[in-house]
């Protein structure tokens, strides 16, 4: 397995995870020095509107009030400037909220670091920006710019830190000293030299392009349609969100209630009503009132329609080869902390499964232990005042043997006894035979 360079993706975005080595790339690229950095995000998917083409961000950084993309090209890719104009459009929708003024987008700054010269210009750098043909001089402080980079035409660049890191991008190596290359260059040495993350990055060396699917389909057949996404691709990531509406529903239900009650006395009133500023206003308060009925019953329907259908968004990635993922066996001990998770999660499971069998049986086997109480004290009470009677008749107490008052219980009871066997007289014993001495 070859070893990821500056140029490959995944290396780049996680290079540029490094606030240091984003900066100082950055300043490189555009000649500008940057104080602070509020943020740096990669691997940034913005998606402008549902079904629109998104975009794929490689590094993005805050910093200083403005807005900085810097992006890595290895290939033609249609036209690049087109490119440009959808990814700065996309960066200007994402950055202004509604009901704002415009004068609040930031200045937003896009770099392409390429490989070859993918724009045309013949040129190692090559810088965009809106023009007045009329008056060249003028400012329209638009607050974007543009900047493509030849790193194949490094040599024509003078002497600097600009010429060392375009080197470095398509020689492997800087003409000179660097700092910020022999960091670039330790990041990647670290990063190389963890085996599982290189695996885990390879899938993502020969994307080519993207597309977004968004499908709606009956909840009953969610699963089976997610099985199925497998049988024709990769899945290198899944996830599964749930909202509940439950609560919502109901409110929703019950002030739809109201408001046709509301409805049925206004018309009530309005039939009555004699005065024509008593007849108007009834009438835009009803007008109100249905506005909100045919809302609400329209949001009702919309949520009936998404608990049956569920909502499937694929991202898929194009490759120029498919690559099967093979997953790495586990280890002994991998398998016995999962033998043990498992266990833990059983325990839980069966400890949660017993608390609700006793919380389901709980009140039944209340109801029934107060029954067996009140018959044991009701048999009381009647021995109690069995016991009463017989001394007040003068009557000896009933008899008890050993601790019951029902012979019939007592050890040795026979129901029907035996009469006694008389004594038997014994056996006279048989003279003995004299014995012959001679």
């Amino acid at each position: 397995m070859r070893d990821l360079t500056f140029t490959d993706g995944p290396m780049f975005q996680h290079l540029m995870g490094n606030e240091e080595i984003c900066k100082g790339v950055v300043e490189r690229v555009l000649g500008e020095k940057i104080v602070s950095v509020d943020n740096i995000v990669t691997e940034q998917s913005i998606e402008p509107r549902l079904g629109s083409h998104g975009v794929r961000l490689d590094a993005m950084m805050a910093a200083d009030g403005r807005t900085y993309d810097v992006e890595v090209q290895t290939y033609q890719q249609g036209r690049l400037a087109r490119r440009l104009r959808y990814y700065q459009a996309s960066l200007d929708v994402t950055a202004l909220g509604k009901g704002r003024d415009y004068d609040l987008l930031p200045e937003t700054y896009v770099a392409f670091i390429c490989t070859g010269d993918f724009l045309g210009t013949k040129l190692p750098i090559s810088t965009l920006d809106i023009c007045c043909r009329e008056a060249l001089d003028f400012d329209c402080r638009h607050g974007f710019r543009w900047v493509i980079l030849d790193a194949s035409r490094w040599r024509e660049v003078a002497a600097g830190p600009l010429r060392d890191l375009l080197a470095f991008v398509d020689t492997g190596r800087a003409p000179g000293n660097d700092e910020l290359i022999d960091l670039i260059e330790s990041e990647m040495a670290e990063a190389n030299a963890n085996a599982r993350w290189k695996e885990s990055m390879m899938p993502f060396l020969t994307v080519e392009d993207d597309a977004r699917i968004q499908a709606r389909i009956p909840s009953a057949k969610l699963d089976e349609a997610v099985r199925s996404v497998g049988g024709f691709c990769n899945v290198l990531s899944q996830s599964e969100n749930m909202d509940d509406i439950t609560e919502t529903y109901f409110d929703s239900q019950a002030h739809l209630t109201s408001l046709k009650i509301q409805e049925e006395r206004l018309l009530a009133i309005l039939e009555k009503a004699e005065k024509l500023e008593d007849v108007i206003t009834l009438e835009s308060a009803l007008s109100d009132v249905r506005y909100q009925i045919e809302s609400l019953t329209a949001s009702l329907r919309r949520m009936d329609s998404q608990v049956a259908y569920s909502y499937l968004n694929i991202s898929l990635q194009e490759v120029v080869e498919y690559q099967e993922i093979q997953e790495k066996p586990k280890t002994f001990g991998e398998k016995l902390r999962d033998a043990f998770g498992d266990g833990v999660s059983d325990m839980v499971d069966g400890l949660q499964s017993f608390a609700l069998f006793i919380a389901r049986v709980g009140p039944s086997l209340v109801v029934l232990a107060l029954i067996v109480i009140l018959i044991v004290l009701l048999v009381r009470a009647g021995s109690r005042a069995s016991a009463k009677r017989r001394e007040a008749k003068g009557l000896p107490p009933r008899p008890t043997y050993q601790g019951t008052t029902n012979p019939q219980q007592a050890p040795g009871f026979q129901r029907y006894p035996q009469p006694p066997v008389p004594p038997q007289p014994p056996v006279p014993k048989p003279p003995e035979e004299p014995q012959d001495k001679s």
